[in-house]
């Protein structure tokens, strides 16, 4: 069972990696020169709850379109909707006004947001794996 357990995972987590990894570098070099002014965007349209922070996390973070995905990921939705109470319709918003930053390229950044969380369930997968093997031997 766990050896299942760790193939799915590994299964899962490679290849969405090194395709989550693609486009990362895909969408930075595309919006090098619209950085600031799409950063500046998307805090301006997020939750008076999260304005600050989702500035800290988009300026200090190496890969800004990274930490903007935070908003599509199942843990960041859960983290916004749970820890810092902001309503499903404003983060529902804020993901509508952030696809519209990116323009054309917005169905990229989803599928890129979805691919992330496909490849965090990998690796989930892949550390309990490693862990019930520890606590089984």
């Amino acid at each position: 069972m766990i050896d299942v357990l760790m193939k799915i995972g590994f299964i899962l987590f490679l290849p969405s990696f090194i395709l989550w990894v693609s486009i990362n570098i895909y969408l930075s070099i595309k919006f090098r020169k619209k950085r600031y002014k799409m950063i500046n965007g998307m805090c301006e349209s997020a939750p008076e709850q999260v304005k600050e922070r989702a500035r800290l996390i988009f300026e200090s973070n190496f890969s800004w379109v990274f930490a903007s995905s935070f908003l599509y990921t199942w843990y960041g939705y859960m983290m916004l909707r749970f820890v810092w109470k902001v309503s499903r319709n404003k983060i529902i918003n804020w993901r509508k006004s952030i696809k519209k930053n990116y323009g054309k390229h917005g169905k990229t950044y989803v599928i890129f947001s979805n691919i992330v969380n496909i490849s965090m369930l990998g690796f989930f997968m892949l550390i309990s794996s490693l862990a019930l093997e520890y606590v089984i031997s």
